[in-house]
């Protein structure tokens, strides 16, 4: 068994344009890593904890169970009414 670095992980999601957020920062009580991380074609966040900063990483990048985005199609044909754009923050008073 080949151990992955995070090398090999991250260069992995981009290579398939799957790296939308990745993040690190210490856990609440200062012992742990707490890492998280948001796919391109899958909804949600993986998040994982580990005293190694990398195995954190390792472990959300690789173990995200999350739903699969499904597309929606939406059909402005026939609409009469659109909601023009603000031009200044004034626009909106």
């Amino acid at each position: 068994m080949t151990t992955q670095t995070v090398d090999d992980v991250l260069h992995d999601l981009a290579k398939r344009g799957e790296i939308s957020h990745i993040s690190l920062a210490p856990s609440q009580n200062g012992k742990l890593w707490r890492a998280s991380f948001a796919m391109c074609s899958k909804f949600g966040v993986s998040f994982a904890e580990d005293v190694d900063p990398a195995r954190a990483i390792i472990l959300a990048c690789t173990t995200a169970k999350m739903k699969r985005m499904t597309k929606h199609h939406i059909d402005a044909e026939g609409r009469d009414e659109f909601i023009p754009v603000p031009e200044s923050f004034e626009d909106l008073m």
